[in-house]
């Protein structure tokens, strides 16, 4: 499990011509086949960069700022 602009994705080793498959976990996931695991990687996160253009309230911010604030643990 990896994650880009707050969204979860996978690359999972698969078999055959188009060994590695990419899943990317939006409302309406995406999925496709790469013929390496770097390029799976990339265009996960290019699908992802995409749909958060569309999108934009659902992703965080390209400089991996969270998306909501931590809550203050301080005592006291």
């Amino acid at each position: 499990m990896m994650w880009h602009r707050g969204i979860e994705y996978h690359v999972l080793r698969a078999g055959g011509a188009q060994p590695w498959i990419w899943i990317v976990h939006t409302p309406d996931p995406k999925r496709g086949e790469s013929r390496s695991q770097v390029s799976a990687m990339l265009t996960a996160k290019r699908v992802i960069n995409v749909w958060c253009k569309q999108n934009p309230p659902s992703c965080a911010p390209r400089d991996g700022r969270l998306l909501t604030t931590p809550p203050d643990l301080t005592p006291g």
